[in-house]
């Protein structure tokens, strides 16, 4: 069985992340990140089957967080460990000074 995180599979990803759901963020983030990953790189037929079975759905379906949360957490890892450069935060809009 492989020992590093981004060489397990999908299976193996989902197994630990359940086992992982009751512990940390710390602990989840990076399997999140690459669970993310391979089941984007591998893709969806969703006009084959009547259900979605993707990222967020499984997140949603298995985890205590919302798919948001696993995306926040994810990416915040990925640049803490510089796989992703962080996004450029949206700019506050100004609120309209009334005359």
């Amino acid at each position: 069985m492989p020992s590093k995180i981004e060489q397990l599979t999908i299976t193996e990803l989902k197994s630990r992340l359940l086992h992982a759901a009751k512990r940390s963020r710390e602990l989840m983030a990076p399997m999140l990140y690459y669970l993310r990953q391979k089941i984007k790189a591998q893709g969806s037929r969703n006009d084959l089957r009547r259900k979605a079975e993707g990222f967020g759905q499984w997140v949603e379906a298995h985890l205590d967080i919302t798919r948001r949360t696993s995306d926040r957490w994810a990416n915040e890892w990925a640049v803490s460990q510089k796989l992703r450069k962080p996004s450029n935060p949206k700019p506050k809009a100004f609120r309209q000074m009334s005359k």
